[in-house]
């Protein structure tokens, strides 16, 4: 007679369990784990890639200033692309400079700043853009940019 109060005990409670509106609730609530991130994922915020490069290539890196940033977009014709910023980085390990293009997304809750983060703009379906030091000279030569 016990096994069938377990059973019995067992069933109420199943039904208890699957009838419940939190249970409901949680099965509305994706759980793939595909977050969305305003940059397309974590590796495309400006931050990460950084990281990487900094651990990965042991690189230094500068912001190029707003008018060397002017003169990079006129340069590669992106007036276009929302391009608020760009890295530059440079590794001993490298015999190239790279560029990481990026442009500012901010989210507002009440009026403040809920999010803000730099994330990085795809140019060409590439995250980078190499060059020689004498190439990125003369890319930024207009304004007399000193790299």
């Amino acid at each position: 007679m016990t096994w069938l109060r377990s059973i019995l005990i067992g069933t109420a409670l199943a039904v208890l369990f699957y009838s419940t509106p939190a249970r409901s609730e949680l099965e509305a609530i994706p759980l793939t784990g595909d977050a969305v991130h305003p940059c397309g994922g974590a590796g495309l915020e400006l931050r990460s890639i950084t990281q990487y490069f900094q651990y990965r290539w042991r690189a230094r890196y500068r912001d190029l200033n707003n008018e060397e940033v002017k003169e990079w977009v006129a340069y590669h014709e992106l007036e276009g692309v929302d391009i608020t910023m760009a890295r530059l980085f440079q590794s001993s390990m490298q015999p190239v400079l790279t560029v990481v293009s990026a442009k500012r997304f901010v989210n507002y809750l009440d009026g403040k700043p809920l999010v803000d983060l730099m994330c990085v703009v795809k140019l060409d379906g590439k995250l980078t853009m190499e060059y020689t030091p004498k190439q990125l000279q003369h890319i930024l030569e207009p304004k007399g940019s000193q790299i």
